[in-house]
């Protein structure tokens, strides 16, 4: 499994049907695709600013990440940047591979 970080940018329309259906609603709404993709949802957080939304996902590999972003592409309503992210113990496993030789 791989960690990123993914950054939406909400349209007006989008913002406005969020108003709506709720921002929790949206939240399952995404847990629920990811998890259907064989990923997770660790964490989602709603943000004033660049981004409007901050998503968490671990999925196992990269073609399930360029499914899942190809298939909010098909929304004309927002925007996506993605950054692979690692813990401080996988960090720490690659610094070892490397004083190991590699």
């Amino acid at each position: 499994m791989s960690r990123h970080l993914v950054r939406c940018d909400l349209d007006g329309d989008y913002f406005a049907e969020v108003l709506e259906t709720g921002f929790q609603a949206r939240e399952d709404q995404a847990r629920s695709v990811i998890e259907s993709a064989g990923g997770k949802l660790e964490t989602a957080f709603w943000a004033h600013g660049d981004d409007d939304l901050y998503l968490v996902i671990d999925v196992p590999d990269d073609e399930t990440l360029n499914a899942l972003l190809l298939g909010t592409l098909r929304s004309a309503h927002f925007t996506t940047s993605t950054t692979t992210v690692f813990t401080g113990h996988e960090m720490d496993h690659a610094r070892a591979q490397v004083r190991g030789g590699l």
